[in-house]
């Protein structure tokens, strides 16, 4: 089976130390992790350069045989280029194992964060970290084709897209245009469910349903099982679900995995 990984938004409000738990419990061979704060949105882990808590996070992996698959995020700006401390991430990534590191763009201009997209890709070289660069309908690089001229332009050979199904279906991408997608620019993708297919035009609509109207596998209407098909076949899969009100998250890692693995019994 392809490995699943739990992704840092599935257990976003939870220590990083209960998540990875929760994620071998559940039998997820990797995770996803938040390490470095992201502005408003009240979640900060403290990690970076933190020397205590990266001993109890690197700790907690090795009990629970957990990998670090991505760790996030790193943050192009307008105004300020990247946001997040650049080499305190790096560092801590390495540290705790990481394989990639997760970066998000809301730089409107393809060749500024193609030229942004290369200077942190290269110094993620030196660290043995690969880039994924998410798109996002409502971000600056909003389409898979975006996501595509950013990576091709960058010319980083450590550089990826971050391929994530509620992102794909809502900015009008298809299955089709997945399954054209030379496999050389893939390195992990992220599932979810949604309640109605269809794209979606307001920014602040898919925003909202991103951060917290996600559905566990199987639960809604994507294509998933024809999604992960036009993947590679070892292709890791993060499952990206937010907690719902009334599930622990022992029971939510536990329903996703359960989810997960019922739609890839389909494939």
């Amino acid at each position: 089976m392809q490995e699943l990984s739990l992704a840092a938004l599935s257990l976003i409000g939870s220590h990083p130390v209960d998540a990875i738990r929760a994620a071998g419990k559940a039998g997820f061979r990797s995770v996803g992790l938040r390490l470095a704060a992201i502005p408003g949105s009240g979640v900060d882990n403290d990690l970076l350069g933190n020397a205590t808590g990266i001993r109890q996070v690197r700790r907690a992996l090795d009990d629970a045989g957990v990998q670090l698959l991505d760790a996030e995020v790193f943050r192009f700006s307008p105004a300020d280029g990247v946001l997040t401390p650049r080499q305190a991430m790096l560092e801590t990534a390495a540290e705790l194992g990481a394989r990639s590191v997760g970066v998000t763009s809301y730089e409107p201009d393809l060749d500024r964060n193609a030229d942004l997209l290369a200077e942190l890709a290269g110094a993620a070289a030196e660290y043995g970290l690969s880039c994924v660069l998410e798109f996002m309908g409502f971000s600056g690089v909003k389409t898979l084709d975006d996501a595509r001229t950013v990576v091709d332009r960058s010319e980083a050979e450590n550089a990826y897209i971050l391929v994530d199904t509620l992102h794909l279906a809502r900015t009008g991408a298809t299955v089709s245009d997945l399954s054209a997608l030379p496999p050389r620019y893939l390195t992990v993708a992220q599932i979810c469910d949604v309640s109605r297919a269809g794209a979606e035009s307001d920014p602040v609509k898919a925003r909202a349903e991103a951060i917290s109207a996600r559905l566990d596998p199987g639960a809604g209407v994507l294509p998933l099982v024809e999604t992960i098909r036009a993947l590679p076949a070892d292709l890791p899969l993060s499952i990206e679900v937010p907690r719902p009100d009334g599930r622990t998250p022992d029971e939510h890692a536990a329903a996703l995995m359960a989810a997960a693995t019922t739609v890839l019994a389909a494939v």
